[in-house]
């Protein structure tokens, strides 16, 4: 991946936001590392993806974290925005949506995409994981 290079303001907003959100599947990570685990993790699914559905959903949260990140403004997007469409781009080509969120929380309209598709190459396990939570055919 490219080195991606932020102005000291973006690197301000950026660490501040990673800051507020160091907890969970991404503590303590750079930007590039993020980036970095989000493509190994969706490398892993276009291959299949062979671990629970608590793996699978952690690693999504990833994506959370990114989308924070874009949202930071112009500038920011524009650097991570060629990098996270081409990863995008394979995560929906290697899945296929399903008709509610794998994530339970409050208010399902507010769920992003990526909690509404499951790998087309599923190991076993999450599949046992898919059945037991009510999706017939992931």
């Amino acid at each position: 991946m490219d080195e991606l290079r932020f102005t000291v303001e973006e690197q301000r907003v950026i660490d501040q936001a990673l800051a507020e959100r160091s907890t969970g599947s991404a503590p303590g990570l750079s930007v590039a590392q993020l980036i970095e685990r989000w493509e190994r993790f969706v490398h892993e699914i276009a291959r299949g993806y062979e671990f629970t559905i608590y793996d699978y959903t952690n690693d999504l949260a990833l994506r959370d974290i990114i989308q924070i990140l874009l949202q930071l403004g112009p500038s920011i997007a524009g650097k991570l925005t060629p990098r996270v469409t081409l990863l995008d781009d394979l995560f929906r080509e290697s899945t296929v949506e399903i008709t509610r969120p794998i994530r339970r929380v409050g208010d399902v309209s507010t769920i992003t995409w990526w909690y509404r598709r499951v790998p087309k190459r599923a190991g076993e396990d999450l599949l046992a994981d898919l059945r037991f939570e009510g999706f017939d055919k992931p």
